[in-house]
């Protein structure tokens, strides 16, 4: 039986691995630079995706934004087509009733 193990990081943590922090654990001043700039990658990144969000975000509602046009329209567009066939209608079954002397 083989085992196979492996570990997917993504973003920054696959920049700085812990174990590289353990190593220069000695160098105090260097450990709080790799921390440092850990904390700035983060940063970054959550600044890019932030600004990702925001254009997601802005796009969705023009999307939304038309839709809800395009289905005001619709049902207005509906309503007068029902209410131009209903006039048709009322028209045509009244000449009807008048052709038939009913009326």
């Amino acid at each position: 039986m083989v085992e196979v193990r492996f570990k997917l990081e993504q973003g920054i943590e696959a920049a700085f691995d812990a174990a590289n922090l353990r190593e220069s654990e000695n160098d105090g001043l260097k450990v709080l630079d790799e921390q440092i700039m850990m904390v700035q990658n983060l940063s970054v990144d959550l600044h890019k995706e932030m600004s990702d969000l925001r254009q997601t975000s802005n796009k969705e509602q023009s999307i939304s934004s038309s839709t809800t046009t395009k289905v005001v329209l619709f049902g207005v567009l509906s309503v007068g087509i029902i209410a131009v066939s209903a006039v048709v209608q009322i028209l045509y079954l009244r000449r009807f009733f008048r052709d038939k002397k009913i009326m």
